[in-house]
């Protein structure tokens, strides 16, 4: 009993410090694929779906999925399928899903059961999975029935916005429900389907059961069913577009796969009338930072940030950045660790669940950060990072966003190869002391000589003693005070010498002298004996002087770098033709400049003069709303533009690009 109490314990404290929690994958699609070879277009395809939970206390930020390893070559991923997931952040205690398609090159029913792994990582793989499941789908072919029947099929927004997501929505029936109670449903069935540009991101499948129940990423209505009739449903597929380009028409092709007495029967009559159409880009790559130049030693905060112009939520699955020295490479500089931040519209401070970058790159300078990234319509979202430069020089930065294979840069143009350039410049500072000296004196004086008063009597009393005296002398001198002697001295930081000084005293002590004498009594002379004489002095001084130098160091920049000059550059407009919403101006200064834009058509009449504009040093756009001067919107056609950029140092540089209108 004490030894079954004792492993209870032990596994209730290993299930609380989380030492038995782990990563749970369960499918939530059927482990058949379902097809009909003998429908137009074939059906040889299904999408299906993986519930990832995570049963940890640990936050992952950035999680991925792969599908590898099929045993056979009945089963494989589709075309342009990779066969990787990237769902981002699931906290402690959540789930998510990630969907691939497969398809099947067979025509009949399958053989023996196709095996292949689902794996979960919580970083870009290739690495080391935190969990794997070893899982097997066998291929099954069916046919149309007439009560499985689909009555519309729409998608919106159409064309989509790269970056953002459209629903595919398809209203339908069941037609009654065999005993084996199955439904499978899949977005798509079609063997052309561009599995690599639509990216499957979630499925809300609502069946008006006799109790309505909506069932969110799950492919395959879990049974028991809650009734057997004729059900009619609404299945949303909402797709993330992640493609820079993709033709346009593609038929939306989803099929629901039931039970039909015994053998499982697919939709009959799919319209599959609604065609996708090719989407447009609204992202754009800026940079900035909080100190350009700076010095030596500096921690720079610099500033990616991804412009969305569109109408939807845009998300991208990273940011990077190539930071590089240029011409040369003295010291890569060194990211700090822990002061990555995001935020949409201002300029983020902490943010601490953002991921910390990886370095990839062949020369190791390439920081990626790969966790994803929404961006609401009308926002810019703003990752922020820190730099440490040690060593002076002139660094250049490329800034990109990656969504999927797609490159998100400075342009609109999805098609373009345009990072978003951006130019640091790091000065080495020169260390100048400032010295304060404070000189400390000793002075030895000897006196010589030692001054004695002799005095001279010149006073002979006159008196007739009557015996021999013995006179008594007593003697007062009253001096002046000892002559003091405070020398003043300014020395320089290393003293050297040694003066000697001689001074002769102006002051004359006067000596009293008192003469006592005993005689006999009747005899008492008194004698006062006034002396003069003049002593001299003399001193002999020895100053050891010694210097206290106290340095005081401060950092004076030297900044000896060679201004930069106007440099302009030109890129696309976008979009390029462009319809009634106008264009994108886009170009480059090395320097601030203010900047003036003139349109004019092929004739070379002047249509619109832009507002002039105040560009910082780096990528700048101004907007052309495609009207002219007088408000009216341009003809279809060409119209060539003239960009003139004048510095603060009054250098003029100009270019010329064109852009069309197609109304």
């Amino acid at each position: 009993m004490k030894k079954t109490i004792y492993h209870i314990g032990l596994w209730m404290a290993l299930l609380a410090t989380g030492s038995l929690r782990a990563w749970v994958i369960s499918p939530t699609a059927s482990d058949v694929l379902y097809t009909d070879p003998g429908a137009t277009p074939q059906q040889l395809c299904n999408y299906y779906s993986y519930e990832v939970f995570n049963d940890t206390l640990t936050d992952a930020s950035d999680v991925w999925v792969t599908a590898t390893g099929f045993s056979t070559s009945d089963v494989a991923l589709g075309s342009g399928e990779d066969g990787i997931y990237h769902i981002g952040s699931i906290l402690a205690g959540q789930r998510a899903t990630a969907f691939f398609y497969y398809c099947t090159p067979l025509l009949v029913d399958g053989g023996a059961a196709t095996s292949y792994s689902i794996s979960v990582y919580t970083s870009q793989p290739p690495g080391v999975a935190v969990a794997s499941s070893s899982l097997t789908m066998t291929v099954k072919t069916t046919i149309s029935a007439n009560p499985n029947s689909v009555s519309s099929v729409v998608v919106s927004p159409n064309p989509p916005e790269i970056g953002g997501t459209f629903d595919v929505v398809v209203t339908g029936a069941t037609g009654t429900i065999g005993a084996a109670q199955i439904i499978a449903f899949t977005p798509a069935s079609d063997v052309g389907w561009p599995a690599s540009c639509y990216r499957l991101s979630r499925s809300s499948i609502a069946m008006n059961f006799s109790t309505p129940n909506t069932y969110v990423d799950k492919l395959m209505i879990p049974r028991p069913l809650p009734s057997t009739g004729n059900t009619s449903y609404v299945a949303t597929y909402t797709f993330r577009l992640i493609c820079c380009s993709v033709a346009s028409g593609t038929k939306a092709s989803p099929e629901a796969y039931i039970s039909s007495g015994v053998p499982v029967k697919h939709t009959d009559g799919n319209p599959s009338s609604a065609v996708i159409q090719a989407g447009g880009n609204f992202m754009q790559i800026t940079k900035t930072t909080t100190v350009n130049p700076s010095v030596q030693g500096d921690q720079v905060q610099y500033f990616i940030g991804l412009i969305n112009t569109g109408s939807t939520t845009v998300t991208i699955d990273s940011f990077d950045d190539n930071v590089y020295a240029f011409p040369t490479v003295p010291v890569q500089p060194v990211y700090v660790a822990g002061s990555t931040t995001f935020g949409t519209n201002a300029y983020p401070t902490a943010n601490p669940s953002s991921p910390e970058p990886s370095v990839t790159g062949t020369a190791g300078t390439v920081l990626h950060w790969g966790a994803t990234y929404d961006i609401p319509p009308g926002q810019t979202g703003w990752l922020g990072f820190k730099l440490d430069f040690l060593a002076g020089g002139i660094y250049h930065n490329d800034a990109w966003g990656l969504l999927g294979d797609c490159q998100i840069d400075s342009t609109l143009d999805p098609n373009d190869d345009s990072p978003y350039p951006y130019d640091q410049e790091v000065f080495t500072p020169t260390d100048t002391p400032t010295y304060t000296n404070t000189p400390t004196s000793t002075m030895t004086f000897t006196d010589s000589p030692t001054p004695s008063a002799t005095p001279t009597n010149s006073d002979t009393p006159t008196y007739t003693p009557t015996s021999t005296p013995t006179p008594t002398y007593t003697m007062t001198f009253t001096d002046s005070p000892t002559p003091t002697h405070t020398p003043t001295s300014t020395d320089s930081p290393t003293p050297t010498d040694s003066p000697t000084l001689t001074e002769t005293p102006t002051d004359t002590p006067t000596y009293t002298s008192t003469f006592t004498d005993s005689p006999t009594p009747t005899d008492s002379p008194t004698s006062t004996v006034t002396p003069t004489w003049t002593p001299t002095f003399t001193w002999s001084a020895t100053k050891t002087s010694t210097p206290t130098i106290s340095p005081t160091q401060s950092r004076t920049p030297t900044r000896t770098a060679t201004p930069q000059v106007l440099l302009l550059h030109l890129y696309p407009a976008s979009p390029n033709p462009f319809g009634y919403n106008g264009c994108y101006i886009t170009y480059w200064v090395q320097v601030d400049a203010t900047v003036k834009i003139k349109v004019y058509d092929v004739s070379g009449e002047l249509v619109k003069t832009l507002e002039d504009h105040e560009a910082k040093a780096g990528n700048n756009n101004q907007f052309w709303n495609g009207r002219n001067d007088s408000g009216i919107n341009v003809a279809s056609g060409t119209y060539i533009y003239k960009v003139e950029a004048t510095s603060k140092r009054q250098e003029f540089q100009y270019d010329w690009g064109k852009v069309a209108a197609a109304r």
